[in-house]
């Protein structure tokens, strides 16, 4: 009796452990080839292929309860998830499908990753109530219709995609009873809105639908578009403030889309930034004031710079011009006979002309003086200082040379004593 309920558990687990791993059921290998045929996938079912450009699928794939899809392309044909059946599609191409890409009906979940769906006969994505979706790292490119149109009661996430050049909006989401999140996707180039979002009467509940960090650029209606299609409302008043409650648009970037941002009939739904954003944005406000800053003061600097070079170069300049004066006036005075030097003296103006020489040596002397109180690159307070001694070897001499010369003559200093 005790083996047979040993071995009754372990048969009993066994059952449950295979019922419970379905979904990772050894995966069907396809070969590099074409498969012109038709698939239906039950019990966890993986359809595996070497890669999308070396295996081709040209028929329809029917999900009845879970199934996976991995590494293959598409043609030609379509993906239906029926009513409760969940299905994972990863590394897929589905192109140039006749009508819907892939549909989905009732409950269940739909996993998309790193994906393309892509010229599509009519909408690339149509998502019936019911299913919980995950599209992530996918192109939806070139549908006939909308990119992904999602019905309402539907719930997941949409994010990190290109949703660009589709007929219609790139997405299209009814909000009654809809909880979804859509984020950092890049949504352009679409011939209707970015997003259109609908309400009507028979779906009534409010949504709670994310809008948050997405690039919607360049579509041909409005970024964010809110509707009543008139065939889908019974003619009941839409509640107020029902675009505002269902709806969340945070952080997101709306450029060029032709009719604007967001809808008249969205109401008081609006692009907010988030907190975090908002101070982003004021460090980097802050930032390029700093850099504004920084900047004038390097131009403000650079002009202080350029005219202490020309004070500097024009002190050079006079420098050299009163030496050669200096020179000149001396081999003048130098050529008297020592005769006249000593019995009638020099000529004055010949000393006077010797001290207007010395007081412009002192007035270089002062500008070296101004240039020393101020900021000064390292080669031009060399340079200062360079002129600075070659005016102290020339002053201290001339100041002598001058007063010995004022001086000299017999004759000057007796016509001194009358004056």
């Amino acid at each position: 009796m005790r083996l047979f309920l040993m071995r009754s558990i372990l048969v009993l687990g066994f059952l449950v452990v295979w019922c419970g791993t379905g979904d990772v059921a050894e995966a069907k290998k396809l070969k590099a080839k074409t498969y012109k045929k038709d698939y239906t996938l039950d019990d966890g079912e993986v359809l595996e292929g070497a890669g999308t450009k070396k295996t081709t699928i040209k028929g329809t794939i029917r999900v009845r309860d879970r199934g996976t899809l991995r590494n293959l392309t598409i043609k030609g044909g379509r993906v239906t998830v029926l009513s409760g059946a969940s299905l994972t599609i990863e590394n897929v191409v589905v192109d140039d499908a006749p009508g819907v890409a892939i549909e989905t009906r009732g409950g269940g979940t739909l996993v998309v990753r790193n994906s393309a769906i892509v010229n599509a006969g009519g909408k690339a994505f149509y998502i019936q109530r019911g299913k919980h979706i995950v599209i992530t790292g996918t192109t939806v490119r070139g549908a006939g219709e909308e990119g992904i149109d999602i019905r309402s009661g539907v719930s997941g996430t949409i994010t990190g995609n290109t949703i660009v050049n589709n007929r219609e909006s790139g997405i299209e989401v009814i909000l009654g009873n809809t909880s979804l999140t859509i984020a950092n996707n890049t949504i352009s180039g679409n011939r209707a809105s970015g997003i259109a979002t609908q309400y009507y009467s028979l779906a009534q509940e409010t949504g709670d639908v994310r809008i948050t960090n997405n690039k919607i650029v360049g579509n041909r209606n409005y970024a964010i578009d809110c509707k009543i299609p008139s065939r889908m409302s019974s003619g009941k008043r839409i509640r107020d403030g029902y675009w505002q409650r269902s709806l969340k648009v945070v952080d997101n970037v709306f450029a060029r889309n032709s009719a604007g941002s967001i809808a008249p009939l969205c109401g008081r739904v609006y692009n907010v930034d988030s907190e975090a954003v908002r101070r982003a944005r004021e460090e980097a406000r802050k930032a390029a004031e700093e850099k504004a800053r920084q900047a004038a003061e390097a131009e403000r600097r650079a002009r202080e710079v350029d005219q202490q070079r020309h004070v500097l170069t024009e002190a050079e300049q006079a420098f050299d011009e009163h030496l050669v004066r200096i020179k000149e006036h001396k081999e003048v005075v130098d050529a008297y006979s020592w005769v006249r030097v000593v019995f009638v003296g020099v000529d004055q103006a010949h000393v006077e002309a010797l001290r207007a020489q010395r007081d412009g040596l002192m007035r270089i002397a002062q500008t070296l003086r101004e240039l020393e109180r101020q900021q000064l690159d390292e080669a031009e307070r060399k340079r200062a200082a360079e002129l600075k001694a070659r005016l102290d070897t020339v002053v201290t001499p001339l100041d002598s040379y001058i007063v010995a010369k004022e001086h000299a003559g017999l004759w000057h200093r007796i016509t001194r004593l009358w004056r």
